[in-house]
C-alpha cells in the first residue's frame, strides 16, 4: 500500500503542523495528490482564519512557506537537543551514543558540516575508520573552507593505515 504524495501528506511527514493546519483550512484533500490539484480545489469561497491558508489559497508559495517554515523551528529545537546529547556523551566518552544523536540530528539537517565532524570523531573512537572517513568527506563537501574536516580526514587515513 503506497500513500500518495498529496499536500497533506507531505506535510505530515516532514512535520509542518502549521502548514498542515493551513491546508485543513483551505479544505485540502488527502486523497487528492499534488499533481493532480485543480484549480477549482483550492478556490473554495469559506472564510479563512489565518493568513497561512490564505497564503495558501492565493498560491503565494513563497509567504506560504515562511509560515510553514515556523513549524521547523521545532526541528531547530530538536537538532539543537540532540547535538547537545551528543556532546554530552562525547565528554563522557560514550562515542557509540553520541553517534547515534548525531545520526538523529543529521536526519533533521543533513546540510550541517559540523554534525558530520563530531560523527566523524565518534566514528574514529569506536574504531570505524571508513565511516569517520565518510563523514569527514561529507563535511569537507558541505563546508570546503573549514578546517576541522580536512583534521577529521586526516585522523580517519592515519587510522586507516595503521
Amino acid at each position: 500500500c503506497t500513500i500518495p504524495e498529496t499536500p497533506l501528506a507531505i506535510a505530515t511527514n516532514n512535520g509542518l503542523t502549521t502548514c498542515f493546519k493551513y491546508l485543513l483550512e483551505v479544505g485540502a484533500n488527502i486523497n487528492v495528490p499534488a499533481n493532480q490539484v485543480k484549480k477549482s480545489d483550492s478556490d473554495s469561497k469559506a472564510p479563512l482564519k489565518s493568513s497561512g491558508a490564505k497564503a495558501v489559497r492565493g498560491k503565494n508559495y513563497v509567504a506560504a512557506s515562511k509560515l510553514c517554515s515556523e513549524g521547523k523551528s521545532s526541528d531547530k529545537d530538536r537538532k539543537a537537543r540532540l547535538k547537545s546529547q551528543g556532546a554530552k556523551a562525547v565528554e563522557g566518552k560514550d562515542y557509540a551514543t553520541a553517534s547515534k544523536f548525531y545520526t538523529e540530528a543529521i536526519k533533521l539537517d543533513p546540510a550541517d558540516a559540523v554534525l558530520y565532524s563530531n560523527r566523524s570523531l565518534c566514528h574514529l573512537k569506536c574504531g570505524e575508520a571508513h565511516d569517520a572517513l565518510m563523514d569527514a568527506n561529507a563535511c569537507i563537501s558541505l563546508d570546503p573552507k573549514w578546517h576541522k574536516g580536512y583534521y577529521r580526514k586526516g585522523a580517519a587515513l592515519m587510522s586507516l593505515l595503521v
